[in-house]
């Protein structure tokens, strides 16, 4: 029997690969959480309405568990994040958004994190408004049409530590459609690149159902 992989099989190395999955998503992709060196909060995280939470870890040694209407998220034995929840009716008419990063238009599903190195721009939509988290204008009901640098956005709401990933959602009046993360890097490839979440989280054979008790 043969085999290849693709890393040197050291400590550093084998602490890197296993750190490279510490991500869940929900409901199908519609969110998709990064949470290597998240916050040890996450708030106002949009779940279904009257519904169990379907989830689908990144590595098979994490784990969701439910207390106090939260969820508790844990890598192993290690605490990564607790998330609050907001319950919100979902809609399923749109599954992705136009978006300009660094000045190049993609089509970006939800689930998507998406590496920019300037700005960013949500394409409006009749029926549908954007609100980018961390970002705020007296006013501004839908915050696409806005050119958005790292500056113009709060570092207290981003999804991690360092203040670099922010959450990009899209609603239908007050319904949920769907979610992507923007990631401010400095080597952002440019023609811009999108990574899907299902390549970020590589292949799950695990998923899972919470219900939170409400």
């Amino acid at each position: 029997m043969t085999f290849e992989r693709t890393f040197d099989l050291g400590a550093p190395e084998v602490s890197a690969a296993l750190q490279e999955n510490v991500a869940v998503s929900f409901f199908g992709n519609k969110i998709f959480l990064d949470l290597r060196n998240a916050r040890e909060r996450l708030n106002y995280i949009p779940l279904k309405k009257d519904s169990a939470v379907e989830y689908r870890p990144g590595s098979p040694i994490m784990a969701l568990v439910s207390a106090d209407n939260r969820l508790n998220v844990f890598f192993g034995n290690t605490s990564v994040t607790q998330i609050d929840p907001e319950y919100l009716e979902f809609d399923s008419s749109i599954d992705r958004v136009t978006l300009y990063a660094d000045g190049m238009r993609r089509e970006v599903p939800f689930g998507s994190v998406v590496p920019v190195g300037q700005n960013f721009r949500v394409e409006p939509q009749t029926g549908y408004r954007t609100n980018v988290i961390g970002f705020s204008r007296p006013g501004l009901v839908d915050e696409a049409g806005q050119a958005l640098a790292l500056a113009d956005l709060r570092p207290n709401y981003s999804v991690d530590k360092a203040g670099t990933i922010y959450r990009v959602e899209v609603y239908r009046e007050d319904k949920f459609c769907g979610m992507i993360l923007v990631a401010f890097r400095a080597d952002a490839p440019s023609p811009m690149a999108t990574a899907k979440s299902a390549k970020l989280l590589g292949t799950l054979e695990s998923s899972g159902r919470l219900d939170l008790g409400r």
